[in-house]
């Protein structure tokens, strides 16, 4: 297992997540970026470009679902295309999910499950706990 750190980025965090999920048997696969892989091709070499609007950072996969991840660090905010494709998710099948890692100076690195309008439905210090989490929400929805 992992330690618990601090993330300068979301993709750290992504990173983390990934290698934890794969620890315990589950899948996260990141969601890819079309026009920013079109725009690369275009000029030719590797550029940064800004995420255009996908549906969502990745897909969390057990045996028992799908579900539509959103990660999101300290207090970034959900964009407005971010907000309507989770509420049409939850809506659908009760599966999309905001994952927050944030700092703060009594409890250290705490992670937190949220739905799109920001209430939080779980928080736990530990990544695998989280992970738990969501496997468990996955097979009540089946």
């Amino acid at each position: 297992m992992i330690r618990n750190r601090h993330y300068p980025s979301e993709d750290s965090f992504r990173r983390h997540f990934e290698l934890e999920c794969r620890a315990i048997g589950a899948r996260y696969t990141q969601t890819p970026d079309v026009h920013r892989a079109a725009y690369a091709v275009a000029k030719g070499a590797r550029t940064r470009v800004p995420a255009h609007k996908r549906p969502c950072d990745g897909v969390f996969e057990t045996c028992d679902g799908l579900a539509w991840i959103e990660l999101k660090i300290q207090n970034n905010r959900l964009e407005k295309h971010q907000v309507e494709h989770l509420l049409w998710s939850e809506r659908k099948n009760g599966a999309a999910f905001v994952l927050r890692a944030k700092e703060t100076v009594r409890d250290g690195l705490v992670y937190t499950v949220e739905r799109s309008d920001g209430a939080v439905w779980f928080k736990a210090s530990e990544i695998r706990d989280i992970i738990y989490f969501i496997a468990e929400r996955l097979q009540m929805t089946m």
